[in-house]
C-alpha cells in the first residue's frame, strides 16, 4: 500500500502537496461537482484515497470492468481530482498507471472575496465557508456559519 506521504515525495506537483487543501472558486467548483455527481466516480475516489492503485486493482475491488473503471478514472483526472503517480507492471509485464488523489481536501470559496475561505480557515474573516474534503477515503461535506462581531446572548 502506498501512503499519501510516499506520494508527496514521488509526485511532481506544481503547487500544493497532497496534504495541502486546494482553494477553488464557486465557479470552478461546478465541473468538480458535476464529475462527482456520478456514484461510480465517488466510489473510485474513495478507493484511490484509501489505497492508490491501477485501474485493474480498482475495478477488482469495486466489481467493475476495467474498461468502465478506466473511463471514470479519465473523467476524475480531467477534473483535477486524481493524477497518475507512478507505474506498476502486471504479472504479464504490461505497464499500468497508478492513480492517487491530487489533494487531501478541496475548499470551495463561496464568499465575495477569493481569499474569504482562506481567511476563515486561518481564524479570521468570512461568515460562511463550504468544504468538500476527502479524508482517509471518506468524502465529507460541511457548511459552517460563524456569527461575526455579534454580542453573546446573556
Amino acid at each position: 500500500m502506498v501512503s499519501l506521504e510516499d506520494l508527496n515525495q514521488e509526485a511532481h506537483h506544481h503547487g500544493p502537496t497532497v496534504d495541502e487543501p486546494q482553494f477553488i472558486s464557486l465557479r470552478q467548483a461546478g465541473a468538480i461537482l458535476d464529475t462527482l455527481s456520478v456514484e461510480t466516480r465517488r466510489a473510485i475516489m474513495r478507493e484511490v484515497c484509501a489505497d492508490p492503485a491501477n485501474p485493474a486493482a480498482i475495478a477488482g475491488r469495486l466489481g467493475l470492468s476495467v474498461q468502465n473503471t478506466s473511463y471514470h478514472l479519465e473523467k476524475l483526472e480531467e477534473s483535477g481530482l486524481i493524477e497518475v503517480v507512478g507505474t506498476k507492471y502486471s504479472n504479464r509485464g504490461h505497464e499500468m498507471e497508478v492513480f492517487a488523489p491530487c489533494r487531501s481536501a478541496i475548499v470551495i470559496e463561496i464568499g465575495e472575496s477569493e481569499s474569504s475561505a482562506r481567511e476563515f480557515l486561518q481564524g479570521g474573516g468570512s461568515d460562511t465557508t463550504e468544504q468538500i474534503a476527502t479524508d482517509g477515503g471518506r468524502q465529507q461535506a460541511s457548511t459552517q456559519s460563524i456569527p461575526r462581531n455579534k454580542p453573546t446572548p446573556k
